[in-house]
């Protein structure tokens, strides 16, 4: 939780969907001093978004190299169901 003011913990105590407030004073809608502070998990958005990015610029290019793969394979069967073929007339 960013914002620890008085109102912003009495909503978040008051809220029916909110199933546990260990560490907050239900009564002076304040947080413990001695309560755990971890970073938000958005706080690093951009970290996602880069990785995020990676992975799909990683994926298209597997994907590229599989198509190119397939079709270089495809080419090498053609040639040689060519040159094994007989020749006409001989």
């Amino acid at each position: 939780m960013g914002d620890l003011s008085q109102e912003n913990v009495s909503a978040l105590v008051r809220d029916a969907a909110v199933e546990d407030t260990d560490e907050i004073d239900r009564a002076a809608f304040r947080v413990s001093p001695s309560a755990p502070r971890r970073p938000y998990p958005a706080s690093d958005a951009w970290t996602t978004v880069g990785s995020l990015w990676g992975v799909t610029v990683l994926c298209a290019v597997i994907g590229i190299i599989g198509v190119s793969i397939g079709i270089i394979a495809r080419g090498a069967v053609g040639a040689a169901e060519e040159a094994a073929a007989p020749s006409p007339g001989g």
